[in-house]
């Protein structure tokens, strides 16, 4: 029941999809000079951009908490979206790493978000 709902309302928003990392962190970005390079485009794929920001937020929780409200404020000013809808794709995001990543700072966002 629960996947579905979140399946559900992942499709509601209505953005034009685009390619989206869907691993996009510091560590995957390599520099040389002014030669910036996105790697490990593994879990790449079409889909809506808000899920490919709220995944990097949820990685930025995990693993850079400093980074955080920073990107969120960037991804805001960027995209348009609100705080409370970007927050909700957060949720749903956390829900879904749990799956793949079941870690105590992950179900720590779930909990302060819920």
């Amino acid at each position: 029941m629960q996947k579905n709902v979140i399946w559900l309302w992942r499709r509601k928003f209505l953005e034009d999809e685009a390619l989206c990392h869907m691993d996009y962190h510091t560590l995957n970005v390599m520099y040389e000079g002014d030669d910036i390079r996105i790697i490990d485009w593994v879990n790449a794929k079409n889909g809506k951009p808000i899920w490919d920001y709220a995944r990097t937020y949820v990685i930025f929780y995990e693993y850079a908490a400093g980074l955080k409200r920073r990107y969120m404020k960037q991804v805001l000013a960027l995209e348009g979206y609100s705080e409370d809808i970007f927050m909700k794709a957060v949720y749903v995001t956390a829900v879904c790493r749990l799956n793949e990543h079941d870690t105590k700072r992950v179900r720590q966002l779930i909990d302060l978000l819920f």
